[in-house]
């Protein structure tokens, strides 16, 4: 079973580094185990664009996928283009996406732990140490920007629950249970003036986008009802999008097309 499994994660590794290739996207990728990974023997993706350059400023992008049914991981990665989206954004960013499980809301692993995050972050950055030949510390003290899409809602509540310093968030259709950990996050991030917070969501998740909504304004907390053209520090965006059966692509067409890389460049370009 471990053989097959690991001929498996060369294929999609190899499917993957193709897909770049041939969408001419400007970035050297990986699908790696690691022993911190938040569930066991699943691969993480990693991608550097190849203008990385270890004299500028830093960004870390950590992706969460949504619930997979037909799909591989490796498919997830290539059709939601998340390394294209991160490297065309142009902000000296490097991507980490671990795997969690086909059902990833229920099975956030070992980043219930309180330091299980910090551990994992560790060895990744010592991964993307080597593809990107830079001192991990430098990627150690970089900010992360969380990306969470659907059914990636569930570690990214166990993080803010578990207080990591995540320095901006976007949620993609994402708002599902409870809103009280998005509402906290918002709101810390909303008072220190430092990073973003964006949601953009569907018909999918109104219910429940709209209870996020509500809680802010019972907290007074102000905050945007579209992506604006520029972002200031401290800043909270809760968009609708309109559209019918829009879910499954709503990686690649948000509010606009290619999200990832629009909320990447107005959260970074303007800082140093």
């Amino acid at each position: 079973m471990t053989v097959v499994k690991t001929h498996l994660i060369e294929l999609c590794c190899a499917m993957i580094i193709a897909s770049v290739c041939a969408t001419d996207v400007r970035a050297v990728s990986t699908l790696e185990n690691l022993n911190t990974a938040p569930t066991k023997n699943n691969p993480v993706f990693f991608a550097v664009p190849d203008t990385f350059d270890a004299a500028k400023p830093v960004r870390v992008v950590v992706y969460f996928h949504g619930n997979l049914e037909d799909e591989t991981f490796a498919h997830v990665v290539e059709r939601q283009k998340l390394a294209e989206q991160v490297a065309n954004a142009n902000i000296n960013a490097v991507l980490v996406a671990p795997y969690f499980d086909d059902s990833v809301a229920s099975h956030v692993g070992t980043f219930a732990d309180t330091d299980g995050f910090k551990k994992f972050m560790h060895e990744a950055c010592e991964q993307l140490a080597a593809l990107a030949h830079v001192p991990v510390e430098t990627l150690m003290r970089a900010p992360i920007a969380l990306i969470a899409y659907s059914g990636g809602f569930g570690p990214a509540k166990t993080l803010f629950q578990n207080d990591i310093d995540i320095d901006s968030v976007l949620l993609l259709d994402a708002h599902y249970g409870s809103q009280q950990a998005f509402v906290d996050k918002a709101a810390a991030i909303a008072k220190r003036k430092r990073g973003v917070f964006v949601s953009a969501y569907s018909q999918d998740t109104n219910y429940r986008a709209e209870q996020f909504s509500e809680q802010l304004k019972k907290r007074d907390i102000r905050f945007e009802t579209a992506v604006p053209d520029v972002f200031t520090p401290g800043m909270i965006v809760q968009q609708f999008v309109q559209g019918k059966d829009i879910h499954f692509d709503f990686v690649t067409k948000a509010w606009t097309r290619n999200p990832i890389t629009d909320f990447l460049q107005k959260t970074y370009t303007a800082r140093p």
